[in-house]
Parts: structure tokens; C-alpha cells; sequence
């Protein structure tokens, strides 16, 4: 399949785009892919968010009143631990749902997860080969990051062991009973424990926003920390940058940049853009919802496949709404969920990976 890239470099799609960086726009040559899911006979109450670790399916349950994070199997689809993050004040319990980070890995002891604990100001490797074994909570390592110096930090990733990707601001101005989010105080910095100073700090965003929604995303770090990604929620757009900072630009499938402007106070009727990424050191899954949380379900979804250098791969048509994704790279499956009324479908995308290697 051949990728054309559109790119618009002009001076004023710089200037109105919100990241700061390049404006590009992107499309692809040629038809979506239109893919039929098969419904996964799994029933798992309160599910928000998935991860596949090894032959474990992590299933993120932040509303569960007993534990936040159960396991099951991606052989068998039955369930091999439930609530192995327990809720409570106990020792290995937790009052908070942990977030997930990115250095997921396997071992010679087994498949490790790593989580944030904001509460406790704690970074956890939870090993789930162990923790599945001995039916108990195994944690591997924790990392303590109160001493990391953060003001109102969104969140920390680990780099390495000396080094952490943090993003955060100074502070909230309030203006008119509404916050206000300053140019100079959002920043993207990488840490290092060892020196105790930032080795490399930067800005994101050029406007102020009268909503703190209005810049939410997730922040992906390519696992060779090369460059990090932050798929936007309310902007129709993906920003790219190398983590020394010299490159950094936004793609869209879109024409050109979204006015801050243009953007609805109320969350609920503001158009939501991407809602789920899958990452690794080849590509990046995108769930593409363009659609508001009062209309969620109505519209059909696409799944935009990136590589890092920005460029559209694919764009996979669901024939099944879902809001978030995750990746099963050894088989080949596209796990989706429908957070509204908890189905999972699993879709075989084995020769859409193999045209991208």
C-alpha cells in the first residue's frame, strides 16, 4: 500500500496549532480496512481498560469496590486471578486504581507490569507469572518518586533506573472562577535522580486554555525512548517529539489545526478524538472516536495506524463500536471494548502487522 503525506508547513498553521510544532496533514492512498470482531465470551463488570502482557489479558477495573485490576488467560479467555490489586488499607492493598506505565516486560521470572501509584507516590513492577502461581500479589520492585520534584503533575514514566519522563505544571491560574493553564507552565521534562535536576525540560502547548480538559491526552514513550507521542482528546490530532526536543510536530487527519476556540466548555457535548493508543518500537494504534460522550456508541469508530515518524499506515473500520484497544503482537489480535456495555472483540490484524515489519 503507498502512503502520501500531505505536509503544510506554513507559517499560520504553526501559529494556530496548539502544540508547539509543525502542523502536517496526513492521508492515506487507497480504502480503510473494514475488519468484523468476534465477541470474546468474557464478562469482566467494570472494565475500562486492557492490557496484554505475555499470555496474560490485565483487565483494569477502576470502579470495583474489591480490587482494581484482574488477570486472565489470552489461551483459554478464563480468569486466572481476580482483584489482584486489592482495594483497601492493608499491607499490598490500595485505596486508589494504579495507572498503568509503559515498561511492560518478560523475563527470566516471568511477565512483569509496571504501575504508578499517585497516592502513595510509588512506581510498582508487579510480576504477574508469580502473582498468577502463588494466587498472592507479587511485587518485584517499587521505586519511590516523592523525592522527584513535581508540582501538578498529569504523570511520571520510567526511563531507565536514574532517569523519569514527567508531565506536569506549575500552576493553575484561576481566572474568573475558571482555571487557566499558562504557556509557560506546561512542561515536558526528563528527570535524573542521580544529578537531581531535570537533564532536559521543554514547553508544549502555545495558548492558554480555559478548560484543563481541553488538554488532555495520553503520553506515549516509544520504548527506545527515542521520542514520545501525546494522542490528544479534545484536539483532532497526534503530537510527535524526539525526547532532545530538536524535532516535534503534529499530525491530523484533518486539514488543518483546531482553534482553542472552538472547543465547548461542557465535557460531556465536546467531541472526543483519540480515546486509546497501542504502542511499540514499529507503531502506533490510535482509536479514533470524533464523537461526544452523550453520542458514545451511536457513531462507529476508526482505528488510525501510525508509525513514529508520523506517517499514516492504516485505517481499520470496525464493524463494532469500541473505545479502547490493546494488542496481542505475538498472535496477532486486536483486542476492543465497548466501555458502555462491557463486550470485548478480538480482531485479526496478522497481515496488517506483517506488511509493517
Amino acid at each position: 500500500m503507498f502512503i502520501i503525506t500531505f505536509l503544510l508547513w506554513g507559517c499560520n498553521n504553526r501559529r494556530h496549532n496548539i502544540f508547539d510544532g509543525d502542523f502536517r496533514y496526513v492521508r492515506l492512498k487507497g480504502e480503510p480496512i473494514l475488519l468484523n470482531g468476534e465477541k470474546m465470551n468474557l464478562e469482566i463488570p467494570g472494565v475500562m481498560e486492557m492490557e496484554i502482557v505475555d499470555t496474560f489479558l490485565v483487565a483494569f477495573t477502576p470502579m470495583n469496590n474489591e480490587g482494581f485490576i484482574s488477570v486472565y488467560s489470552t489461551n483459554s479467555y478464563k480468569s486466572l486471578y481476580k482483584n489482584i490489586i486489592k482495594k483497601g488499607r492493608g499491607p499490598n492493598e490500595f485505596t486508589n486504581w494504579l495507572n498503568l506505565c509503559n515498561k511492560n516486560y518478560i523475563d527470566t521470572s516471568g511477565a512483569v507490569i509496571w504501575l504508578e501509584d499517585n497516592n502513595k507516590q510509588f512506581l510498582l513492577a508487579v510480576n504477574l507469572t508469580k502473582s498468577v502461581r502463588q494466587q498472592e500479589l507479587v511485587i518485584e520492585k517499587t521505586v519511590n518518586i516523592s523525592d522527584i520534584p513535581k508540582n501538578d503533575t498529569w504523570t511520571i514514566k520510567r526511563l531507565t533506573d536514574t532517569t523519569y519522563l514527567k508531565l506536569d505544571s506549575d500552576q493553575l491560574e484561576r481566572v474568573q472562577g475558571k482555571f487557566i493553564w499558562s504557556v509557560d507552565n506546561f512542561n515536558l521534562s526528563i528527570y535524573n535522580t542521580i544529578s537531581k535536576k531535570n537533564v532536559f525540560s521543554t514547553q508544549l502547548y502555545t495558548q492558554k486554555a480555559e478548560n484543563i480538559n481541553f488538554l488532555a491526552g495520553s503520553l506515549s514513550v516509544k520504548p527506545d525512548n527515542s521520542r514520545v507521542a501525546i494522542t490528544m482528546l479534545s484536539f483532532d490530532q497526534i503530537n510527535f517529539m524526539s525526547l532532545d526536543g530538536k524535532e516535534r510536530f503534529s499530525v491530523s487527519t484533518s486539514k488543518s489545526p483546531m482553534k482553542i476556540e472552538s472547543l465547548t466548555e461542557n465535557d460531556n457535548e465536546r467531541v472526543e478524538y483519540y480515546t486509546s493508543v497501542y504502542f511499540n518500537n514499529n507503531l502506533l494504534i490510535a482509536v479514533h472516536a470524533k464523537e461526544s460522550r452523550i453520542d458514545a456508541g451511536k457513531a462507529s469508530t476508526e482505528i488510525h495506524v501510525f508509525n513514529w515518524q508520523g506517517d499514516i499506515i492504516n485505517i481499520i473500520k470496525p464493524a463494532q463500536y469500541i473505545s479502547t484497544i490493546t494488542l496481542d503482537e505475538t498472535k496477532g489480535y486486536l483486542y476492543g471494548l465497548n466501555q458502555t456495555n462491557e463486550e470485548i472483540y478480538r480482531y485479526d490484524i496478522r497481515k496488517i502487522l506483517n506488511k509493517t515489519k
